[in-house]
């Protein structure tokens, strides 16, 4: 504020954006997929994720030294190689799992990476000149995919947790599975994707009707999203009530 201080705020905010887009995306999905995968998705061993996995972040610090230190477009191709990477291993990974399980969720990390991936390709193919799609691809598309997914998973968990603290031992309760059926995990799944692709097509092709179906397209997917997240708490209450009727 008095001067003695300049700072390049063009290059710092670049610097903040890298570190968002790269470090701490790759970083948390990488950390979060050691546990996830295998317990949820029924992958291999986590240390054999752990080798490759670690690969993403340790790319991501370096683009995030090298926007500081050289130029952006350096740090731009290391986080597209980052992503690119991180995506494919874990891909890999649930390719070969070798428990089938959990198919919803799989599908939605599998587009998710899917999505993640190809924003790192066009970031190494076309540098900070690609745009927007990347971006959008990314944050709009692909960390909506893995983190909503999650969350509609540890929603039914903790219903389950819920419905066990308040029943007596030796009652035969229902499973997370019945709490929230894979229909309604399924009918958000497909209202976000098509919210996803509406997104990343009107980062190519801006347009106010576009913009406008886009946002009506998400709207619908919160509301299935919404609903699904209530209905561990609508089957909790009904199991109450048929077994305070019997």
């Amino acid at each position: 504020m008095i001067g003695r201080l300049e700072l390049d705020l063009a290059r710092w905010t670049d610097i903040h954006a890298i570190a968002g887009v790269g470090l701490v995306f790759t970083a948390l999905l990488a950390s979060v997929s050691l546990v996830v995968m295998p317990m949820l998705m029924g992958t291999g061993r986590p240390d054999r994720l752990l080798r490759w996995l670690g690969f993403a972040p340790a790319m991501a610090t370096l683009s995030i030294l090298i926007a500081r230190f050289a130029d952006n477009e350096m740090a731009t191709l290391l986080m597209g190689i980052a992503l690119a990477a991180l995506a494919a291993v874990a891909l890999l990974a649930l390719a070969r799992r070798p428990h089938r399980r959990n198919a919803p969720l799989v599908a939605s990390w599998c587009l998710g990476l899917g999505l993640a991936g190809m924003a790192g390709m066009i970031w190494v193919a076309k540098g900070a000149s690609a745009g927007l799609v990347p971006a959008a691809m990314l944050l709009g598309g692909s960390l909506p995919l893995l983190v909503l997914s999650m969350m509609l998973e540890i929603g039914a968990f903790i219903g389950w947790i819920e419905l066990h603290r308040e029943c007596k031992r030796g009652q035969q309760l229902p499973g997370v599975h019945l709490l929230l059926p894979d229909r309604a995990k399924w009918r958000w799944l497909g209202a976000q994707t098509l919210a996803t692709g509406g997104l990343a097509w009107l980062a190519a092709h801006p347009s106010l009707a576009l913009a406008l179906a886009v946002a009506a397209c998400w709207s619908f997917a919160f509301v299935l999203l919404a609903l699904a997240m209530s209905s561990p708490r609508r089957a909790t209450r009904t199991f109450q009530l048929q077994r305070s009727l019997a």
